[in-house]
């Protein structure tokens, strides 16, 4: 049965550049290690650097690389059932990421008990700038620069991932660099 699928024509590759594709997804879910190592591998690899793009160091409850590993078990033990989600599995990989992130940053706003470490790196203050930069962008505007820059994905795959157009993901990537160049000359200033 396996062979089978493996010559099924639905063995596409999946959106993204993750190097899965939809044989991965239903060899996993028959319990098929290798088909699941494969995709351990490209999800963590895709979420690692969106998880610290979002979290970055300005959050000391929690580092990216643990968010990272949450999101990367919560897609683990929803392989099985995803065939039955409507959205593209990059879609659900980044809603799953979204979510984790969104719950660390809960998590560290309302644990106040950890002190801070007074290290000063210019790494550190540019990540910290540029995330600060960022707030000030809606979170559609937001989340579409740091998978294009970030993450590397492209408007296809960010249209796949968020459900818009490519098109749609152009303008808004436009629009958002617009804007944070008109801060940046106006803070030069």
């Amino acid at each position: 049965m396996l062979a089978a699928l493996k010559e099924h024509p639905s063995a596409r590759p999946l959106a993204g550049p993750s190097g899965l594709r939809d044989i991965d997804l239903w060899l996993a879910a028959a319990g098929d290690r290798a088909a699941m190592r494969r995709i351990l591998i490209a999800v963590q690899a895709l979420v690692t650097p969106y998880c610290q793009a979002r979290i970055g160091s300005q959050w000391s409850v929690t580092s990216p690389q643990d968010v990272a590993q949450d999101v990367c078990f919560a897609v683990m033990a929803a392989v099985g059932s995803y065939r039955a989600q409507a959205r593209p599995f990059l879609a659900f990989v980044y809603r799953v990421a979204a979510f984790k992130v969104r719950e660390a940053r809960r998590g560290a706003a309302s644990d106040r008990s950890t002190p801070v470490e007074e290290v000063e790196t210019t790494h550190d203050e540019l990540s910290n700038s540029m995330a600060q930069l960022l707030t000030v962008l809606p979170d559609a505007q937001r989340e579409i620069l740091i998978l294009r820059l970030v993450v590397g994905l492209t408007p296809d795959e960010i249209g796949d991932a968020l459900g818009m157009t490519q098109g749609a993901v152009r303008v808004a990537q436009h629009r958002a660099l617009t804007r944070l160049r008109t801060i940046m000359a106006a803070n030069r200033s």
